[in-house]
């Protein structure tokens, strides 16, 4: 399972804190971390390895679903990715 939150945000985080300590504004931070424009297609690069990648979680109503079919798919021996679209500031996101 992959917490997508499109952008290496810990990473922006930590250039936030060493830019506080330096006194130095914290604005560029996120320059390089973004992991945009396109956005990578991870489920479809996994299923050219063969594996079970559903397309990626946006809705929470159907992540209950999706987790089942990719478990379903794990215990019958597939490689599985399951890629859910997070918020970058913690992890209770999703739409619905």
């Amino acid at each position: 399972m992959v917490a997508n939150n499109a952008a290496f945000h810990n990473d922006v985080v930590h250039a936030e804190r060493i830019a506080a300590q330096r006194r130095r504004p914290a604005r560029n931070a996120w320059i390089g971390q973004a992991i945009s424009d396109p956005d990578p297609d991870l489920p479809a690069l996994a299923r050219s390895l063969g594996w079970h990648a559903p397309d990626q979680v946006r809705d929470r109503t159907v992540l209950r679903e999706t987790l089942a079919a990719a478990a379903a798919a794990a215990r019958s021996g597939q490689c599985v990715l399951v890629d859910v679209r997070v918020r970058p500031d913690g992890y209770p996101a999703l739409s619905g």
